[in-house]
């Protein structure tokens, strides 16, 4: 009868091998967290037919604009209350925000915002949810500036402009007249 004679690494050896495995698995810690670092996460809609970027980090939640029940006011964005989430807020059109024109359609969407003076921001398409390398934004130097756009993200071949919500809160603010610390 034959007996396996299985040898034990000494400690010193054993000690060097966990340091190199460790070594090993934290080297790809450090990568994935510095990746996760330069990532941004944007949510893709579409306003008027056009694409448009929100950062994801300037909102609190999107929901689906069922019924906005209209009100008179003297501010021309704002479309009226809707009740999300047992909480009635006031709905402002994000297209007016940005180019001040005739709504065609109802819009299906809301972007909720404001955690000071939470609001619901009415857009027509959800499109999604993208992460993009921050170096994949730019400032917005074409020499035509957009209300509310100072950044333009490439995603793949395309160009689509970054709304700048702390923007539209702050206007909305002074509109209603609730100035206070914007701290979007």
């Amino acid at each position: 009868m034959s007996t396996a004679v299985v040898r034990a690494e000494s400690s010193p050896e054993r000690e060097r091998l966990a340091d190199m495995q460790r070594s090993f698995d934290q080297s790809f810690a450090r990568a994935l967290a510095g990746e996760a670092e330069s990532l941004e996460r944007m949510i893709m809609i579409r306003l008027a037919g056009e694409p448009f970027l929100i950062r994801a980090g300037q909102i609190t939640g999107l929901a689906k604009a069922k019924r906005i029940v209209p009100l008179p006011s003297r501010i021309p964005e704002l479309l009226g209350l809707a009740g999300i989430r047992g909480t009635l807020l006031p709905v402002f059109d994000l297209t007016a925000f940005l180019e001040p024109r005739a709504r065609g359609s109802t819009p299906a969407w809301l972007a909720l915002g404001g955690r000071d003076l939470p609001i619901a921001l009415a857009f027509d398409e959800f499109e999604g949810q993208v992460a993009l390398a921050r170096a994949s934004l730019y400032a917005d130097e074409s020499g035509m500036p957009r209300r509310h756009v100072q950044l333009l993200a490439r995603i793949g071949s395309s160009v689509q402009p970054v709304i700048d919500i702390p923007s539209i809160l702050e206007v909305i603010r002074k509109h209603t007249g609730l100035i206070g610390p914007g701290k979007e």
